[in-house]
């Protein structure tokens, strides 16, 4: 059976805009997150960029590597979880980034359903991967 949660790309699929898709399988059953690329690259900008984050999630959205690829495995979910914890919304109010015409609470809230997905996914003891659908 496949779960499939696309509340956060609802809408922008019919416009043919990309998605950022997050999987995992368990047994039979797979689980799917879509995330409008809009709202992940939001997201992925509203964490501090310094040298210690850079690895990982941080490294692969930066490098334009990983999912925008093929189907890419999350190494380490742990990891993944604590870079996408130091999401500040303040940091996309700055001048030089375009993405601060999103409500912070909706972002939150997205990187809030992010998390989740990636923590059960762990509780689960399974593999993560992205893709860029």
């Amino acid at each position: 059976m496949t779960i499939t949660d696309d509340k956060y790309y609802k809408g922008y699929d019919d416009l043919g805009e990309q998605a950022i898709q997050f999987f995992f399988e368990n047994g039979s059953d797979e689980e799917i997150l879509y995330i409008w690329e809009g709202y992940f690259s939001a997201i992925m900008h509203g964490i501090p960029f310094k040298n210690e984050y850079f690895y990982g999630l941080i490294k692969e959205y930066h490098e334009v590597t990983g999912w925008y690829d093929d189907k890419w495995e999350v190494p380490d979910i742990t990891s993944a979880v604590n870079q996408l914890k130091y999401f500040d919304a303040e940091i996309l109010k700055q001048p030089d980034i375009k993405y601060d015409i999103f409500e912070p609470e909706l972002l939150y809230e997205i990187l809030g359903r992010i998390i989740q997905f990636l923590e059960r996914a762990k509780d689960l003891n399974c593999k993560i991967y992205m893709e860029r659908d």
